[in-house]
């Protein structure tokens, strides 16, 4: 069923190959990532001993890619980040993983007035990959300096070989691509059945941390904005939850629309949440399970032109970048 999603494009070869036994197949692991200079780093959590050696190993065959040691301390870890994010020759920093943590540095990074001077004299940056608890890094980069990063998956997933179709998408970004298509929103109030197209700049991310971003230096800002939200291992009560917090704080006011990508719970009490939900807002609400922590997360564009269009009834989200 979700064959239409899929866009035609270069095949990517993952770090999950590594265990081939014809060297010839597996040494150029990563393929249309090796010309790209790629810093790993991890704001958030670490992966476990055996996750990391199959991520040094996979390094270890990219000279182009650096990994950068994980520290559980805030203060170094925003030292990190921060040596990452103005090394010019850098051109994707890549999210090691989600996991916890993010909203700490972020808040680290705004008390450097320094870094901050410096950040908005950089003519050129490097795209920022990751999702999850990565979400509060997207934040403050597009709306403090309006940077385009992409939710996207993090590099410890180049280890599962069930995702590669994820970073074939992304490997079409690095290669320059500035339009994605995905196909198949499902609308699911009245607001969105009425509407035949909606324009807007791409927001959002995960639905825990964007509640968390409430009353920071980083709070969403959504306004005239599409918003795709996403979750996962949260009850249906505690996402009803989260939704009435957003909305009550006014984080709705003015956005353009919402999709919601997958919420990793497929039970009616979750997709009773979302109808409630997008029955008793005034503006339309989608579902498209292709982002977020499901097999499916295909790349979304912090800042990206965003439309949404219907023909034929089959609803479509372009990015353009």
């Amino acid at each position: 069923m979700y064959s239409k999603f899929l866009i035609i494009i270069i095949l990517l070869v993952g770090c999950s190959h590594l265990d081939r036994k014809n060297d010839e197949e597996s040494k150029n692991t990563l393929v249309g990532f090796s010309d790209k200079k790629i810093a790993v780093i991890a704001p958030g959590s670490t992966c476990s001993n055996s996750e990391m050696q199959g991520i040094k190993k996979c390094v270890s065959q990219n000279k182009n890619i650096k990994l950068f040691e994980y520290t559980d301390i805030d203060s170094e870890k925003a030292t990190e980040l921060k040596r990452a994010l103005l090394d010019n020759d850098n051109e994707i920093i890549w999210a090691l993983r989600g996991g916890y943590g993010t909203a700490k540095v972020v808040d680290i990074l705004y008390n450097d007035k320094d870094f901050i001077a410096q950040m908005k004299a950089k003519k050129n940056h490097p795209l920022v990959v990751g999702y999850s608890d990565i979400t509060a890094l997207h934040i403050f980069l597009s709306q403090e300096f309006g940077w385009k990063s992409i939710h996207g998956s993090v590099f410890l997933e180049t280890l599962d070989k069930n995702k590669n179709h994820n970073f074939q998408i992304l490997n079409k970004i690095f290669d320059s691509t500035n339009k994605i298509t995905l196909h198949g929103l499902t609308p699911f109030n009245k607001n969105a059945v009425e509407t035949n197209e909606i324009s807007g700049q791409l927001t959002g991310g995960n639905l825990s941390v964007i509640q968390t971003s409430i009353g920071t230096r980083w709070q969403i800002n959504a306004k005239d904005k599409i918003l795709f939200l996403e979750d996962c291992n949260e009850n249906p009560y505690r996402i009803d939850r989260i939704l009435n917090h957003l909305k009550s704080s006014g984080i709705f006011n003015n956005v353009k629309a919402i999709i919601f990508g997958d919420l990793c719970d497929k039970t009616e009490a979750m997709e009773k949440v979302i109808k409630k939900f997008a029955e008793n807002i005034q503006l339309p609400v989608y579902k498209i399970d292709v982002f977020g922590h499901g097999i499916y997360n295909y790349p979304i564009i912090y800042n990206a032109d965003g439309e949404i269009k219907t023909n034929l009834d089959i609803i479509t989200l372009i990015q353009k970048f």
